[in-house]
């Protein structure tokens, strides 16, 4: 999808939008990174042009959950990127993998191990959120959780009475497709992705 702009970028934004536009060819997450007042959301917008797919900013987020509960910001972020996958056009076909952590996804399908070196690196990341770990040490319960993960997911991924997977820690997931304007399941019940085993591997529905 290429469209025409008007807007001229300066040198540094037009370095930035190349590097970017090279990128998305191959990756799917990509950061971009300035001062405040810098050019990001210009250079973004270039960006979206460019590519195609939904535009979705800090500005739309704040909006969206002025009228919501304070506590309901995970809700309202997943209203945001649905009503942006509606405005898709037709044909449009992707993948969406919700996670959990301040409240439990209650039909997660898929689950994934994670070794002890991923869990001391989460841990380590955690405790440079220096003001938000002071306030809540939640970086210390950490691995309870995950460890916890395993028993629920071997009931709500696994299925009720199956064996549970030989795991110490994991994260839940649900994976899912969007395909002909809605979301469908991937697969007939649920996944667990072991450590060293390709993740390629669950998206073949």
């Amino acid at each position: 999808m290429s469209n025409k702009s008007s807007v001229q970028l300066c040198p540094a934004q037009k370095r930035a939008f190349d590097l970017l536009l090279a990128g998305v060819e191959i990756g799917s997450i990509l950061r971009v990174w300035s001062g405040t007042g810098r050019g990001k959301t210009t250079v973004l917008r270039e960006l979206h042009k460019q590519v195609g797919g939904a535009f979705l900013n800090m500005k739309d987020f704040v909006e969206a959950s002025a009228s919501k509960h304070p506590l309901a910001l995970e809700e309202t972020l997943y209203q945001l990127v649905m009503d942006a996958l509606k405005s898709l056009p037709a044909g449009v076909s992707c993948y969406t993998i919700e996670t959990e952590f301040w409240g439990q996804n209650p039909s997660p399908n898929l689950m994934v191990e994670l070794s002890v070196q991923h869990v001391a690196d989460l841990i380590t990341a955690l405790t440079f959120h220096i003001g938000e770990v002071k306030r809540n040490p939640y970086h210390l319960s950490l691995p309870a959780w995950m460890i916890d993960n395993v028993r629920r997911g071997a009931e709500l991924v696994g299925g009720q009475g199956g064996a549970s997977p030989d795991f110490t820690f994991a994260t839940l997931y649900r994976l899912r497709r969007w395909h002909d304007g809605r979301l469908n399941n991937l697969h007939e019940g649920g996944r667990c992705l072991p450590c060293g085993q390709n993740a390629e591997e669950v998206f073949a529905g």
